[in-house]
């Protein structure tokens, strides 16, 4: 099986790939398209704004200080895009400097080993200045975590949190001959489209999954005692 890669597109808000794997066997087209989606959904590390620390500046209705309300804000806040190349749990901090727009550009990394990607991304209009700045929750993970799951600390307003990279899959699966020793047979060609929010590019994080999956079947091979397959008979 050869993995060609025959489209590569980025933009502002996206990495897209068209993989084609082919000659496949016919009926394990499916299982292998839905195993990498799973994989690519659930599997795939990312980084991404956990919770808002409070500092009495969001909920304090006497401040005045933005001109969107708190559920924009928070909004906003979620479409920000990170990439690190390590595991983090650290803070972002915005200081509140000027009346003006802010966007993600005005985001003041301490930590180097973090980025973000789209620095144009609106946050908040800040009406007056102010000694206090605000402090976001940054951490690494996997999937998805709904703020219910999130440990809550004084001062922090968790978000729901998505972790994961990938923004979709989708996939066709076509009959193609191929020749085999002179002679033709209909084997299955797989097209995968992969779209990422391009902390990681389409093509790595294909590559991530593959890895991830024959890593756990490896694993499950090697795990179990030669005797647990030995008692392990066909029904005929």
């Amino acid at each position: 099986m050869k993995i060609l890669q025959l489209q590569n597109n980025i933009n502002l808000k996206h990495n897209y790939s068209l993989f084609c794997f082919q000659p496949i066997e016919n009926g394990f087209g499916l299982t292998l398209a839905n195993s990498l989606s799973r994989t690519l959904e659930n599997d795939i590390f990312g980084t991404t704004v956990t919770g808002i620390y409070n500092d009495n500046i969001f909920f304090n209705s006497k401040n005045n200080l933005f001109k969107e309300d708190i559920l924009e804000i928070m909004f906003n806040i979620k479409n920000i895009v990170l990439r690190s190349n390590f595991f983090v749990d650290d803070i972002l901090t915005i200081p509140l400097t000027k009346k003006k727009i802010y966007t993600t550009n005005d985001i003041f990394l301490f930590n180097k080993n973090i980025k973000v990607i789209d620095k144009s991304i609106f946050l908040f209009t800040l009406m007056k200045i102010s000694d206090i700045n605000v402090r976001l929750r940054v951490e690494t993970g996997k999937g998805a975590k709904l703020n219910d799951d999130t440990f809550i600390e004084d001062n922090f307003v968790p978000i729901d949190s998505v972790f994961t990279p990938v923004i979709k899959t989708n996939y066709k699966i076509k009959l193609i001959p191929f020749s085999f020793n002179g002679k033709e047979k209909l084997k299955e060609s797989l097209f995968f489209e992969l779209w990422t929010n391009k902390s990681i590019s389409s093509k790595r994080a294909l590559y991530e999954s593959i890895k991830i999956l024959s890593s756990r079947f490896v694993n499950l091979l090697f795990e179990q005692k030669e005797e647990v397959f030995e008692d392990i008979r066909l029904v005929e």
